[in-house]
């Protein structure tokens, strides 16, 4: 049985949540197209500023929603790891049937899923924003424990957000996401099995890589991408099977890994760097990464 067959996706058994609704940009003529992919429980809406950039630059970007995220906490607990990759799977080999050149760009979890994507197919690059690699939280541990008498965490959803003034409108800076306020128990169970899947993938990870975190990110700090740049496959020294000399095969294999491999740390920003005040040079790192 072929490992990468694509599950049947889980139907949604509730309406998209306002603001979740999946999208696309850019111009449908574009030949340099990206799929962008949110975060573990998130939506779309956390990737626009990633694909209004890139669409201004004549990319074309989708930005899909991935199973079980964006409707309710109760479809998300029917979901696992492979069906939010598959989703994200059907969405880019779609992009990419119809493009000359494709990239994959996530954020959070979403960046575990672009690294899956780049291990599985030939993409033109692959961009990591903030993307985790364990769970920090000293709980984790108990997980099997606390999957035997909860369902969610937290177990009460907390109060609603207040809604704002009459008028005024809710800014990026204030709102980061549209997103559920629980998280099924058996989910952070499945992103943890991801979180391993993706270490034990990235030796298949061909392609050129940008990894960019938050230095203040507790949640993905840098040195989870610093790991993701060192294991990525593709290692310097390959030169030195094209007849040059061991010594100069590795140094120049060792520039061109740096020229392909890049961690960009952002030194006032914290997980959600695109809302924070290094924005604008996370958003030009990135652009200049799949534009040029």
């Amino acid at each position: 049985m072929d490992q990468h067959r694509r599950p049947e996706l889980p139907a949604r058994t509730a309406p998209i949540m306002p603001g979740a609704e999946p999208y696309s940009m850019g111009p449908t003529d574009a030949q340099v197209a990206c799929l962008a992919v949110h975060g573990f429980t998130g939506s779309p809406y956390e990737m626009r500023p990633f694909a209004e950039r890139l669409a201004a630059r004549g990319v074309y970007v989708d930005v899909p929603l991935l199973p079980g995220h964006g409707t309710s906490v109760e479809d998300m607990s029917r979901t696992s790891f492979p069906d939010w990759v598959a989703g994200a799977e059907a969405a880019y080999l779609g992009l990419a049937a119809r493009r000359g050149r494709s990239f994959v760009l996530g954020f959070s979890m979403g960046g575990l899923i672009a690294l899956m994507l780049a291990a599985r197919h030939r993409v033109d690059g692959v961009v990591a924003v903030s993307a985790p690699l364990r769970i920090r939280d000293p709980r984790a541990r108990f997980l099997p424990l606390i999957a035997l008498v909860r369902k969610y965490e937290p177990p009460i959803p907390p109060p609603p957000r207040p809604a704002p003034p009459a008028g005024q409108s809710e800014t990026g800076a204030e709102r980061r996401t549209v997103s559920y306020s629980q998280k099924p128990v058996v989910c952070i169970q499945s992103l943890i099995r991801l979180m391993q899947a993706v270490k034990a993938e990235m030796p298949r990870v061909q392609a050129p890589l940008l990894a960019v975190y938050g230095a203040n990110d507790h949640t993905a700090p840098p040195e989870d991408g610093q790991w993701i740049i060192d294991h990525a496959g593709g290692g310097a020294g390959a030169g030195a099977s094209r007849g040059m000399s061991a010594g100069a095969g590795l140094c120049r294999g060792r520039e061109a890994t740096e020229a392909l491999r890049r961690l960009i740390v952002l030194e006032d920003s914290d997980h959600f760097g695109v809302f924070g005040p290094d924005r604008d040079r996370l958003l030009s790192e990135v652009e200049a990464f799949i534009v040029g």
